[in-house]
């Protein structure tokens, strides 16, 4: 089951709910625009004309900014959540 599924199909406390929406939308913005910027570098290697390559979807980098990213870990803190990205991080 991944994270999308969970918080749809679970019955989340009231203070969780938006949160982890938000969470799902950040993780999932971000890993498409580095799955994007990953095939268009490989383009740009193999033709070698930087002319060619589609950046647009860089316009979508307001969603994974980061004051988006403090809002999560602090939501992440107050809730005593570990991940990988806060719980080596000293606050």
């Amino acid at each position: 089951m991944n994270f999308h599924e969970f918080i749809s199909n679970n019955n989340l406390p009231t203070d969780y709910k938006k949160p982890s929406k938000e969470i799902y939308a950040f993780m999932s913005s971000s890993t498409d625009i580095f799955v994007e910027l990953d095939q268009e570098l490989d383009k740009l290697t193999q033709d070698g004309n930087l002319f060619k390559a589609n950046f647009s979807f860089t316009k979508r980098l307001e969603k994974i900014n980061g004051r988006k990213q403090k809002e999560i870990e602090t939501f992440l803190n107050e809730k005593n959540i570990k991940t990988s990205i806060n719980s080596n991080k000293k606050n």
